[in-house]
């Protein structure tokens, strides 16, 4: 039991880390190009295009 609180733990931290890293990714393009697109498809887009 002890094994799956630690395992839902780990997966929250994982996942507030995600959204925290990805707020301030989207701060910093907003401040770089001022388009008032959906959030989301910003940081996609921003995500794609920095892996290719």
């Amino acid at each position: 039991m002890d094994l799956w609180i630690t395992v839902a733990l780990l997966i929250v931290i994982i996942i507030i880390l995600l959204l925290i890293y990805r707020f301030f990714r989207f701060n910093k393009k907003h401040h770089d190009s001022m388009d008032d697109t959906d959030g989301m498809f910003l940081l996609n887009k921003g995500k794609h295009e920095d892996k290719m």
